[in-house]
């Protein structure tokens, strides 16, 4: 038996002489974990031959059926190819429209956390590269990758664009506070205090118009 042990049997396991227990045990960690890498590897080389530009027709026609996303195949390629109407009378092509990678780059994990703290889902000092480099295992990653015969980038962090505003991992702080719309602690207190309503907060800490919604969701305003 390889890759798991059946809940009964994992049940006889811990019923065993305590030596028994532990070798059982070691047993089910051994199996999990060579489970779990034979998956990663798996997920990095699917995500090396998605991202190629060559390759995205043929996902799309893969992936199309009613037994995966059951979606117009046309619709799906228009997506991973960039070559799309925009419904104005122009064809767009934005080949990098959408993109794979099998690396998890801490600066992405920063930009993840930026954007929590923006709008108060984290609160205080946050050590951004440290929470990155222990959910974001990337040293882990590059072994599978080698293993696999793909090779890692040399660097963990990169800066770049969301929404056409540039991102310097090295700068979170400076990010965060480069918007000029973002959720405060301040607000997020004074709504929820005894007998305030929304009424009677000022416009600053007031929720965002419908209007306002539509800018932060274009990212206009954000300069």
């Amino acid at each position: 038996m390889t890759g798991r042990l059946h809940p009964y049997l994992v049940k006889a396991i811990v019923g065993r002489p305590s030596v028994l227990r532990v070798r059982g045990f070691q047993r089910i960690r051994h199996d999990a974990a060579e489970h779990l890498r034979g998956a990663a590897q798996g997920d990095h080389r699917r995500d090396a031959y998605a991202h190629k530009p060559e390759n995205r027709k043929e996902i799309a026609a893969a992936i199309a059926p009613a037994n995966y996303l059951n979606q117009p195949e046309t619709v799906l390629e228009q997506i991973l190819t960039g070559i799309y109407a925009d419904g104005l009378g122009n064809v767009k092509r934005e080949p990098n429209r959408i993109d794979f990678d099998p690396f998890p780059w801490h600066s992405f994990a920063i930009w993840i956390l930026t954007q929590m703290k923006r709008w108060g889902q984290i609160k205080g000092d946050v050590d951004y590269k440290a929470v990155a480099e222990q959910v974001y295992l990337a040293t882990d990653t590059a072994k599978l990758m080698k293993e696999v015969g793909l090779q890692p980038p040399p660097s963990t962090s990169k800066t770049f664009s969301v929404m056409g505003k540039l991102f310097d991992p090295a700068k979170p702080e400076d990010y965060i506070k480069s918007f000029k719309i973002k959720r405060t602690h301040k607000a997020q207190r004074m709504m929820h205090a005894p007998g305030v309503s929304l009424l009677s907060l000022p416009s600053q800490f007031a929720p965002l118009t419908a209007p306002q919604k539509g800018r932060a969701m274009r990212g206009e305003g954000c300069a």
